[in-house]
């Protein structure tokens, strides 16, 4: 039987990690915005691949712990319930319309 949502989002309120990079905070901007891997490659001057592969290695560091299956959308909605802790810088980036990584 499947977990109940309730369940799913206790499991995911309750998951903490400790800080994020710099990297992890632009990735999780672009991926909470709705940009296309291709979209968010070009702001963060990766590859789509790259950013796809950065994208998987956050879900699977943020939601393996919890027992519950690594994915795009669930580490969208661990996100939003986290804007005011873990996910607070990304969040300023995404206010200040900072998505976009700088080029040195």
């Amino acid at each position: 039987m499947p977990m109940q949502p309730s369940e799913r989002l206790r499991l995911l309120r309750e998951r903490h990690i400790d800080g994020t990079t710099p990297l992890d905070d632009h990735c999780l901007a672009a991926l909470v915005v709705g940009f296309s891997n291709d979209e968010a490659g070009a702001l963060l001057d990766m590859s789509p691949h790259t950013y796809r592969r950065h994208i998987s290695d956050l879900a699977n560091r943020v939601l393996v712990p919890t027992g519950l299956r690594p994915g795009r959308h669930l580490l969208a909605t661990w996100f939003w319930l986290h804007v005011e802790d873990c996910t607070a810088p990304a969040f300023l980036l995404i206010s200040r319309d900072m998505v976009a990584r700088r080029r040195k």
